[in-house]
């Protein structure tokens, strides 16, 4: 068992995590252990629900390279999954549900010459990112609201290593905000000091010039978290919508307001245990009572391409509004369509911050890691070898996801 054990850890790159609580640990990261402690038990079939749903993208490589050397042992794996651009020359079959029905079973060329559109009404996102068009971003608003950021840090324990270190932003309110960066750099712990659920070690946060301590930042702000169910109460959509309304004001016509605005009104008489994750953090959003700034940590996790779309058609309204949205993502799909701006944090430390339109070569790199897909053999090592990648991605590992031969694997 000591032996799997070790094994496992080495293989998913989880042995600094080994010390670490798993309260501690970002969601990303505790996707890895979980994959890996089945991994220990050497099963011959491995049947995953959306292995990258919370994984940035270097460790979504990663996973490409695991899923290739699980094939390479003998293992039957199937994969449910939203995600596609890692799945390139991997898989050997795809089926596509809808509504619980097997509607096609096909290779997954035929899938990768969709066009974008087809691809969109099926509700699927790309199988290559380069593909993926920039939607324009320009915001106005009337509202002068302004978030500042004055040489931030955090640490657990007075004894703890700083997880935020010495931060520096300005933020607006005709913006939408990304912010990216690989599992357990620090985003979620950042957003949380932001909202006033975690108190800071160092610096200011200031909202219009005013200093905010964590009780100010709750009022001012409002996180809806990767798990929005947790910040739901009620049975019925429309009912959380009454519960969060002023009680002094007829509520009625606010709520129908608010349901058309969420795309939730032909959801109003439905149970909040059968809507599906997009459709949950779209009514989390909407119990919020008009914060100055909206924090949304990894909104589309799990999310299709169709919901993922929707979504992002709800930020920009908001923004007009005069709200401060930031939204902390691994999807460039995302980014792209919905997001003005991108802040890059790694290590507690912002490396990358740009307008979407102009992203930096950092950027790039994080987002692209893969964008040499098409060299081969020693060149493709060489380019590698040069290429600065800021997310510390293992090289070798990622030279060896294309240099292996693909077969035995369906995805659906």
């Amino acid at each position: 068992m000591v032996r799997r054990v070790d094994n496992a850890s080495r293989k998913f790159n989880i042995k600094h995590l080994k010390d670490r609580s798993v309260f501690h640990l970002s969601s990303g990261e505790k996707q890895k252990v979980a994959f890996a402690s089945v991994y220990a038990m050497s099963p011959k079939m491995f049947i995953i629900d959306e292995p990258s749903s919370n994984l940035d993208i270097a460790s979504t490589f990663r996973l490409r390279a695991l899923l290739q050397s699980l094939k390479e042992e003998g293992h039957t794996v199937i994969i449910a999954e939203h995600k596609l651009y890692y799945s390139r020359d991997l898989f050997d079959g795809v089926i596509y549900l809808d509504k619980g029905k097997i509607v096609n079973e096909s290779e997954v060329k035929d899938m990768e010459n969709l066009s974008l559109e087809e691809l969109k009404r099926k509700g699927l996102c790309t199988f290559d990112l380069n593909k993926v068009k920039m939607r324009p971003n320009k915001i106005l608003t009337d509202r002068d609201l302004k978030l500042t950021v004055n040489d931030l840090g955090f640490r657990y324990s007075k004894k703890g290593d700083l997880i935020l270190k010495g931060i520096n932003l300005e933020l607006n309110a005709d913006e939408i905000v990304a912010l990216v960066g690989p599992n357990g750099s620090g985003k979620t712990t950042f957003v949380k000091v932001l909202s006033g659920l975690l108190k800071r070690t160092d610096g200011s946060i200031q909202v219009n010039g005013q200093i905010m301590n964590a009780k100010d930042r709750i009022k001012h702000s409002h996180l809806v978290m990767q798990e929005a169910e947790h910040q739901l109460f009620t049975e019925r959509v429309d009912k959380e919508l009454e519960l969060a309304s002023d009680k002094n004001v007829d509520h009625t016509k606010i709520v129908e307001e608010t349901l058309s605005t969420l795309n939730l009104t032909n959801l109003k008489d439905r149970h909040l245990y059968s809507l599906l994750g997009g459709q949950k953090q779209r009514l989390a959003i909407a119990i919020v009572r008009n914060p100055d700034i909206i924090i949304l940590d990894e909104p589309t996790s799990g999310m299709d391409g169709r919901s993922m779309s929707e979504f992002s058609d709800i930020l920009r309204p908001l923004a007009i509004k005069g709200h401060i949205i930031i939204v902390v993502t691994h999807d460039y799909e995302f980014v792209t369509s919905a997001c003005t701006r991108v802040i890059l944090l790694n290590d507690g430390i912002i490396q990358a911050d740009c307008p979407i339109d102009r992203m930096s070569k950092k950027l790039k790199n994080y987002f692209f890691p893969h964008s040499q897909i098409e060299l081969k053999g020693a060149r493709w090592k060489k380019v590698v070898e040069k290429t600065e990648y800021i997310c510390n991605v293992d090289m070798n590992k990622l030279y060896e996801i294309h240099s292996v031969p693909s077969e035995g694997m369906a995805l659906i």
